[in-house]
C-alpha cells in the first residue's frame, strides 16, 4: 500500500504564542494520522523523531551561538568604550546620539552629559564654519572625510582634534547620521611645532655650517691654488692625479686637464722611480707616517726639473689607504747651484793641483803656510822646504813701486776682503839661483788673515807679446793694402770701421762715416728694407754668406758688392757686431749680364732660324710629299703608302722644330706673350709630372720689354723645375701681378724645400735666377714658407 504524504499544515490565523502554535499543529496532525495506514504512521513517527533530534541539536548550537555573541558584544563594548579614540554617533545637525567613554574623557564631561547635547558646543567659534562644511561633505559623500578643528574641554581648556567621519543609516531609517572618530592631536601638534622649530633651527645651523664649510673650502682652494709649492691629491693604488694646483702644473709644463689623465710614474725619472715606489709601499703598510725625497720629473718638453717631494696620507691609521697628498718644491736652481758649487770646488781643487801658476799662501807676517804643486815645478823647492819660511825666499827682488815689505803696510784690516795687487811684474829666483820674469797677484782670504799670492812665469808671455805686436802690425798692413772691402757694423747697423780700400771705393773717409747708419747712408732706398732684414737675420745666426747688393758711393754711383759675413764677439762671448768682407763684382756682374743677354739673343736667333728656315723648308717638303702621295694614289702605285708615312714623319719634324723654337725663345715681342708662355709652361708641367700646377694672373699683366719678359719666364721655369725635381712638390702656383709700380712674379710650392742661405743650396739654378734678376734690375727673394715648401718672389720695376 503506497504511503501517503502528510498534508501541509496551513494556518489561517497563527496563534499568538509558540506553544499555541505547536498544540494546534499537533491537533491537526493527530487527526491526519488517525486516517493514515500503520506503515505510514511508523514512517512518519521515525521522521518526526529524526526532526526532533535535529531540533535539539540546533537548539544546542543556538544557545552556544548566543553565548559567543554575548562574549563578542562584551569585547566590542570594551573596545568601543576604552578605545584610545573617541567615537561619536551624530545626527545631521550635530546632535550626539551615542558616545564612548574616551570621547567623554577627551571633552571633559560624563557620557551622560554628552547624550542629547550638540557637539558644536565643544567646537571653537572660529572653526564652527569648518565643522559645518565637514558635516555637509560627510553627508553628501560615501567615503571617510577628515578635518582638523580647534575645540575646548567642558572647562574651556582648548584642545586640537582631528575628526574622521562617515555617513550611515540607522536600521530601515532614511535619515543619514554620522559616525565620527574624535582624535585629540594637541600633543601631536605641539610636537610637530616643536619638531618644526627644531628642524628650522637645525636647517639654519646646517646652512651656517655649510656656508662656513664653503668659506673654508674657498680659503683652502685659494691656498691650494696660490701656494708657492706644488700640491696634488694622488690615488694611492694607481698613482693617478685626482687634483692638482697650478704651481704643480707649471713645474712639469702640463695643463691641469693633462695631469688628471696622468700617473706620477709616467713623469718620474726612471732613476728615482724605484725609491719613490718603495717609500710609497712602506707608507701604505704603515711603517712610516710620511716621507720626503729629492727626485726628478720629466717636463712636457722633455727637460728635467728637480723637486723636493713630501708625501703624507689622507686617511686615519687603520683605514684602508686610498689617497695621499704630494707637496713638491722646485729645487732645480738649488741643485744646479749645488752642482755648480761642487763642480767649482772640484775645478778649484783641480786648478790648484794642475795650475801652471805657483800659488803661495802666507800669513800677515809673510810666512808661507801653503803651496800648490806648481811651486816645485816653477821654483824647484819641495813644499816642506818652503812651509814656515818667509816669502822673500822666492822673490828677493823688489816689485816695481817700492820694497816688498812696505806693501804690507797698505793691507786692509783682517776681515775686509780686498785685492791688493794684480799684474805686478817682478824678478823671481829659483832654488838653483836662476831668475825669471814673473807676474804677481795678491788677494786676501776673508776673515782668515791669510793672503794668496799667485806667481806666474811670464817669460813666454813676454816673447808672445812681442810676437803679437808684430802680428798685429802685419794684420793692419794687410787690411790697409787688401783690395777687398772690410767693414765692421755694430748691432744697430751703424758703421764702426772700414778699411782704406772701401774709402777709395766709396769716396767716404772713416771719420765721416763712423757712427752713421749703414743702410740709410750706403744702400739705395729700394733695397734698404730688404737688406736691413737680411742683416738682422745674420745677427740671429741665419747664414747669409754670398749675398750681393748695391752700395752707393759718396757721389751717388752704384757699386755691386758680394759679401761674406762673420759675427764678432766681446770678451764675455756676447755678440757685439758683424764683420763683413766684400768683393766689388760690378764689372763681373755687368759681364755676366752681357753673357746672359748674348745667350738669350743667340737663342732667339736660333729659334727664328728653326722656325723660319728649317720649319719653312720642312713645310715645303711636306707639300711636295702630299702631291707625290696623291699622284701615286691616282696611279694606284704600291709606293703610295710609303709616301704617306714619309709625309707624316715630315709633319712630326715640323712640330718638333716649332717646339724647339718655342723652347729657345718662349716669349715673343707682344706685351701679352709672357702670360701665354707661363700658362703654357704650367700646362706642360701638369702633363709631364704628377704635381697640380696652376697659373694666376688677374688682371692681365703686359710686359713691353721682351728681354724682361724672357728673364721672368726663365726664373719661373727654373723655380718650377726645382719644385718638381728636387722638392717633390704636390701643389705649385705661379702668379703674375703688378702692384705699386712693380711687376711681381711668385712661384709657391708645398715641397720639402731648402735653405737658400745654406752654403750647399747655392746651386747653379739659384745663381742663374739671381743673375737674371740682376740683369733686369730686379730683386729676387727665395725663402721657406711658414708651413712647408718654398717661395720664390721676383720684383722688377715697371718701365715708365
Amino acid at each position: 500500500m503506497a504511503s501517503k504524504k502528510p498534508k501541509t499544515i496551513r494556518e489561517s490565523s497563527p496563534p499568538k504564542t509558540l506553544r499555541a502554535r505547536a498544540e494546534e499543529l499537533l491537533r491537526k496532525t493527530r487527526e491526519d494520522i488517525a486516517g493514515m495506514p500503520d506503515d505510514d504512521v511508523q514512517a512518519l513517527v521515525h521522521e518526526l523523531q529524526v526532526h526532533q533530534m535535529e531540533l535539539e541539536i540546533q537548539n544546542e548550537e543556538l544557545r552556544r551561538a548566543q553565548l559567543e555573541l554575548a562574549e563578542s558584544r562584551d569585547r566590542f563594548s570594551d573596545l568601543y568604550e576604552f578605545a584610545p579614540v573617541g567615537y561619536l554617533s551624530l545626527e545631521a545637525d550635530g546632535k550626539i546620539l551615542e558616545a564612548n567613554l574616551t570621547a567623554a574623557k577627551i571633552l571633559g564631561v560624563t557620557r551622560r552629559d554628552l547624550a542629547g547635547s550638540n557637539i558644536t558646543r565643544f567646537v571653537a567659534r572660529d572653526d564652527q564654519d569648518g565643522f559645518y562644511r565637514h558635516r555637509k561633505t560627510v553627508l553628501s559623500s560615501k567615503s571617510t572625510q577628515t578635518c582638523e578643528l580647534t575645540m575646548h574641554h567642558a572647562d574651556g581648556t582648548p584642545l586640537l582634534a582631528r575628526l574622521e567621519s562617515i555617513a550611515f543609516r540607522e536600521g530601515q531609517s532614511t535619515q543619514l547620521h554620522c559616525r565620527t572618530a574624535l582624535i585629540e592631536i594637541t600633543a601631536q601638534k605641539r610636537a610637530e611645532q616643536e619638531l618644526k622649530t627644531i628642524n628650522e633651527t637645525l636647517e639654519q645651523r646646517i646652512a651656517n655650517r655649510t656656508e662656513a664649510l664653503r668659506e673654508s673650502e674657498r680659503r683652502f682652494r685659494t691656498i691650494f691654488e696660490q701656494a708657492a709649492v706644488g700640491v696634488a691629491l694622488i690615488e694611492t693604488s694607481t698613482g693617478r692625479f685626482e687634483g692638482i694646483n697650478q704651481k704643480y702644473c707649471d713645474m712639469v709644463g702640463y695643463s691641469a686637464e693633462q695631469m688628471l689623465d696622468t700617473k706620477f710614474q709616467e713623469i718620474t725619472h726612471p732613476d728615482d722611480l724605484q725609491e719613490d715606489l718603495e717609500n710609497m709601499q712602506r707608507l701604505i703598510e704603515g711603517k712610516i707616517r710620511d716621507f720626503s725625497m729629492e727626485k726628478r720629473y720629466f717636463q712636457k718638453d722633455g727637460s728635467i726639473v728637480w723637486v723636493n717631494l713630501t708625501v703624507s696620507p689622507t686617511w686615519a691609521p687603520g683605514e684602508q689607504p686610498r689617497f695621499h697628498i704630494a707637496i713638491v718644491e722646485d729645487i732645480t736652481e738649488r741643485k744646479r747651484a749645488e752642482d755648480e758649487l761642487r763642480a767649482s770646488e772640484e775645478r778649484l781643487r783641480a786648478i790648484l793641483d794642475a795650475a801652471v801658476d805657483a800659488i803661495v799662501t802666507i800669513d800677515r807676517q809673510d810666512v808661507i803656510v801653503g803651496v800648490n804643486p806648481a811651486v816645485k815645478r816653477l821654483f824647484g823647492y819641495d813644499p816642506g822646504e818652503l812651509l814656515g819660511k818667509n816669502v822673500s825666499l822666492l822673490m828677493p827682488a823688489s816689485p816695481p813701486g817700492g820694497e816688498h815689505d812696505e806693501n804690507l803696510e797698505n793691507r786692509p784690516p783682517v776681515g775686509k776682503a780686498k785685492i791688493i795687487g794684480i799684474g805686478r811684474e817682478f824678478i823671481a829666483r829659483r832654488k838653483d839661483g836662476s831668475s825669471f820674469h814673473a807676474d804677481l797677484s795678491i788677494s786676501e782670504v776673508d776673515h782668515l788673515g791669510l793672503f794668496i799670492r799667485i806667481i806666474r812665469d811670464i817669460t813666454k808671455r813676454k816673447s808672445a807679446e812681442q810676437a803679437l805686436r808684430r802680428q798685429h802690425e802685419f794684420s793692419e798692413k794687410i787690411i790697409a793694402t787688401e783690395k777687398t772691402v772690410v767693414l765692421v757694423l755694430d748691432l744697430e747697423g751703424r758703421v764702426v770701421r772700414f778699411n782704406p780700400y772701401f774709402e777709395a771705393l766709396s769716396g767716404w773717409r772713416l771719420e765721416e762715416a763712423e757712427g752713421r747708419d749703414w743702410f740709410s747712408t750706403f744702400i739705395p732706398a729700394r733695397d734698404r728694407k730688404r737688406l736691413a732684414a737680411s742683416f738682422r737675420r745674420a745677427l740671429e745666426g741665419i747664414h747669409t754668406t754670398g749675398d750681393s747688393n748695391p752700395v752707393l758711393t759718396k757721389e751717388g754711383h752704384v757699386r755691386l758688392i758680394e759679401w761674406q759675413n762673420a759675427p764678432l764677439m766681446d770678451d764675455e762671448g756676447n755678440l757685439s757686431g758683424m764683420l763683413r768682407t766684400g768683393i766689388d763684382v760690378t764689372e763681373r756682374q755687368a759681364l755676366e749680364q752681357e753673357v746672359i743677354n748674348a745667350a738669350e739673343e743667340e737663342r732667339r736667333r736660333t729659334a727664328q732660324d728653326l722656325h723660319d728656315g728649317v720649319g719653312s723648308l720642312l713645310t715645303g717638303i711636306d707639300f711636295r710629299m702630299k702631291a707625290l702621295a696623291n699622284a701615286c694614289a691616282a696611279r694606284k702605285l704600291a709606293e703610295a703608302d710609303e709616301v704617306n708615312v714619309i709625309s707624316k714623319l715630315i709633319r712630326d719634324a715640323i712640330t718638333q722644330a716649332r717646339a724647339i723654337a718655342r723652347g729657345l725663345h718662349p716669349v715673343g715681342a707682344d706685351p701679352e706673350d709672357l702670360m701665354s708662355a707661363l700658362a703654357g709652361l704650367v700646362s706642360q708641367a701638369r702633363s709631364a709630372s704628377n704635381a697640380r700646377c696652376q697659373f694666376r694672373c688677374r688682371p692681365p699683366v703686359l710686359i713691353d720689354d721682351p728681354l724682361v719678359a724672357n728673364h721672368l719666364f726663365r726664373i719661373a721655369q727654373e723655380a718650377l723645375n726645382n719644385a718638381i725635381k728636387h722638392s717633390d712638390a704636390a701643389h705649385i702656383t705661379i702668379s703674375l701681378a703688378q702692384k705699386k709700380g712693380q711687376t711681381i712674379l711668385k712661384v709657391l710650392d708645398d715641397g720639402a724645400g731648402f735653405d737658400p742661405q745654406h752654403p750647399g743650396s747655392s746651386g747653379l739654378g739659384l745663381h742663374v735666377m739671381r743673375y737674371r734678376a740682376r740683369a733686369i734690375n730686379a730683386s729676387l727673394s727665395t725663402q721657406r714658407r711658414k708651413k712647408n715648401g718654398m717661395e720664390v718672389i721676383c720684383s722688377v720695376p715697371v718701365a715708365p
